[in-house]
């Protein structure tokens, strides 16, 4: 028994932990315009915190969660991509209890640059 716990722990491998994305509807992409508030750039995923506009009104805070930098980096984001004051359209998916939260699908800014989240859905939106 001992030789066998030995050897099974010389091939086990770590698994990364990493929670669900059960909670986004991904089927469904809403488009958010607003002013940045907040751009988080750290593992092990991005953060952002955009406050709506319609009409020219503030309105509702939302928070927005994003891929890891690494997955961004490829597709021309930067630490410097979104910073507070940023008037921008974030596309997300929604989550499906209807809260002011969603999974970031990309971005369009100011100067009309679009940006994905790298992902193949992101590519078919």
């Amino acid at each position: 028994l001992t030789v066998a716990l030995l050897l099974t722990s010389m091939w086990a491998r770590p698994v990364p932990a990493h929670h669900s994305t059960a909670m986004f509807e991904r089927s469904e992409v809403t488009s958010i315009t607003g002013t940045i508030r907040f751009f988080s750039w750290a593992n092990p995923h991005v953060r952002v915190e955009i406050v709506e506009e319609k009409d020219g009104v503030a309105g509702a805070m939302w928070n927005i969660e994003g891929p890891t930098p690494n997955a961004l980096i490829p597709v021309g984001w930067k630490r410097t991509t979104l910073k507070p004051g940023d008037k921008v359209t974030l596309k997300i998916n929604p989550m499906k209890s209807g809260s002011n939260a969603g999974l970031l699908v990309g971005a369009i800014l100011s100067d009309g640059t679009v940006l994905t989240d790298g992902s193949r859905r992101a590519a078919a939106q």
